[in-house]
């Protein structure tokens, strides 16, 4: 399974896409375009 992923997260973290790459690998592809990613919120309050 890890041999396809990169070492570096190419659009995410490197957790994101061992995620993906399970969730492909689990339900299939076709079902993968119901994931998206998540972008970086910037907390306001802090």
């Amino acid at each position: 399974m890890t041999d396809k992923i990169k070492p570096k997260g190419s659009l995410g973290s490197v957790a994101e896409d061992l995620f993906v790459e399970l969730f492909c690998d689990t339900f299939g592809p076709d079902q993968a375009q119901y994931l998206f990613l998540q972008y970086p919120v910037t907390d306001i309050y802090f």
